[in-house]
């Protein structure tokens, strides 16, 4: 979905540009879902989001002046990557799936500096949560949209609020703002869940 962007973007301005259904079912799909739960495809689908939580060690929560301008980075690199890829036929370049990060470690190939971008992404998501899926990814930006329309979402405890803060330290990516979910910022990792001393809390989230 990510680099379908691209393409569904062209295949609307260029008549001579086609696209296969499942390259278009891919695009809307996951984007329909958040309209309705929020952004699950990011927490149960994504791969770029899966490596990154696979080396998710110790993370550390960024403060919020730093995290929401952070977060604004994916729009501009959305804005930037379609001005390429509107272009006409000859200059056109597809810039977000030619510099995704994780492409080169899922294909076992790649040029020296994409790999080392990826790894630094990952470094980086030792101690970060999902770095690229917060503040790069332009997918993940459209989903954020998308989620803000959801009628059902996250709730912490979906009977009762305790209050007690735990889901906040446990949620590694800022998603949880006065005890409460923030639907366009959570990825469905459920920490919160398994942090809640609130009887059958997992229980109620399956």
């Amino acid at each position: 979905p990510i680099g379908s962007i691209q393409n569904v973007a062209v295949a609307l301005t260029d008549p001579k540009y086609s696209i296969p259904i499942v390259v278009t079912a891919t695009f809307f799909l996951p984007l329909a879902v958040a309209l309705f739960f929020g952004r699950a495809f990011c927490g149960g689908v994504c791969a770029l989001g899966s490596i990154q939580e696979l080396v998710l060690l110790k993370p550390v929560q960024v403060p919020q002046w730093l995290d929401r301008p952070l977060s604004l980075l994916r729009y501009a690199y959305l804005g930037l990557a379609l001005a390429f890829t509107l272009k006409p036929a000859a200059t056109r370049d597809f810039l977000i799936c030619r510099y995704d990060p994780f492409v080169g470690f899922f294909r076992r190939t790649g040029s020296a500096h994409m790999l080392l971008l990826g790894g630094a992404f990952l470094l980086v998501g030792m101690f970060i949560g999902r770095p690229y899926c917060r503040y790069l990814c332009p997918y993940g930006g459209l989903l954020a949209w998308c989620s803000r329309l959801a009628h059902r979402g996250v709730t912490i405890t979906p009977d009762k609020e305790l209050d007690c803060g735990l889901c906040t330290d446990a949620c590694p990516y800022g998603a949880i703002e006065k005890m409460r979910a923030v639907r366009p910022s959570c990825f469905y990792c459920a920490r919160c869940y398994a942090s809640c001393p609130r009887e059958h809390a997992l229980v109620t989230l399956s």
